[in-house]
């Protein structure tokens, strides 16, 4: 990111990276104090629909190209196609949370709705990290900027639903198209920010020196390659909006935790809707939902805005969590 100055409520932010559609590597955006009609709203526009509603982002209409022709060994031994890459035009006027949904907004979801907080949550990742003695008590406690972790697919439909009925607005889980157009944010390649992985501690928590360090005994530590050489300042989880912003104006797209996405993961994309919808299957007849992102105990490669992370909706992990849309009136 080259600069970013204020004036009255307006901010230009200029990002260098290799543009495939929009014209743009600079994009005007602007905070609006209250929530604006749908049709004042323009893209790179900030808004909250509340006081404590999450800070949301008009994203630009456009196409783009999703997927990469690339297969991804996964742990049960079976390759994970992250194609065909297919042609995708978002046609539908859509926001986009600037972070991801925070530990202190889905408590006011659940303190509001008495929505339990997951006693069933996968802690594998974190109980590595303490087991490790190398994690300190600050990292470890409670922070209600972190993003929220131990959701389950069902539990973010759950808060977008209730956020909904809050404020009037359509509120939603981002698509799977939705999610890796708003990450590559009009870039092409596997990362948001240029055709390699220089300068990745800047823009993303991953998976980094010092989160090896206290993954010793983890899986991923005996992966090649898995980690990325800097250091991003954060062995475990970081702060919501601690790294770099896209050129959308949306940080977090890569790491910290994983996303789920409103589609079910149907392989490979042949099927799949080319306007931006979702991926949908009738009732009862989805066994996996689409998950995206990568987390900071993720190996490098899924950190790649092409990967395809697929899970059982009920599946509630300490690396998963998740971000908000909304629907805009044309």
């Amino acid at each position: 990111m080259h600069a970013q100055s204020f004036w009255g409520g307006i901010s230009w932010v200029c990002f260098p990276v290799q543009l495939a559609l929009l014209s743009f590597a600079c994009l005007l955006t602007s905070t609006l104090s209250a929530s604006p009609t749908d049709t004042a709203l323009k893209p790179g526009d900030s808004f909250r629909d509340c006081p404590d509603c999450p800070l949301m982002v008009v994203v630009p209409q456009g196409e783009f190209d999703m997927g990469e022709e690339r297969t991804s060994l996964m742990r049960d031994g079976s390759l994970r196609p992250h194609g065909p890459v297919r042609r995708i035009r978002i046609e539908r006027p859509f926001a986009v949370a600037r972070f991801e949904l925070s530990e202190a907004e889905f408590e006011n979801f659940s303190a509001d709705t008495g929505h339990p907080i997951a006693s069933d949550c996968d802690l594998s990742a974190q109980e590595h990290a303490e087991r490790s003695h190398r994690i300190d008590a600050e990292q470890a406690a409670p922070n209600a900027a972190l993003p929220v972790v131990c959701v389950s697919w069902r539990d973010a439909e759950t808060y977008v639903a209730w956020l909904s009925r809050r404020t009037g607005k359509p509120y939603r889980l981002l698509t799977e198209a939705e999610w890796e157009y708003a990450a590559r944010a009009g870039s092409i390649g596997a990362w948001p920010w240029g055709a390699t992985t220089q300068g990745i501690c800047l823009h993303a928590n991953v998976l980094d020196a010092s989160a090896m360090d206290i993954l010793q005994d983890h899986p991923v530590s005996r992966v090649p390659d898995a980690a990325v050489t800097c250091d991003d300042r954060a062995a475990t989880r970081a702060p919501v909006g601690q790294y770099r912003a896209n050129a959308f104006g949306v940080h977090d797209m890569v790491g910290n935790v994983w996303e789920w996405v409103a589609d079910c993961s149907v392989l490979p994309y042949m099927d799949q809707p080319t306007d931006g919808s979702a991926m949908t299957l009738r009732t009862g007849e989805c066994t996996h939902r689409a998950v995206r992102g990568g987390s900071w105990r993720s190996r490098l490669e899924r950190q790649r805005v092409t990967f395809r992370g697929r899970d059982p909706e009920q599946t509630r992990s300490d690396i998963f969590g998740f971000r908000v849309a909304r629907s805009l009136l044309d």
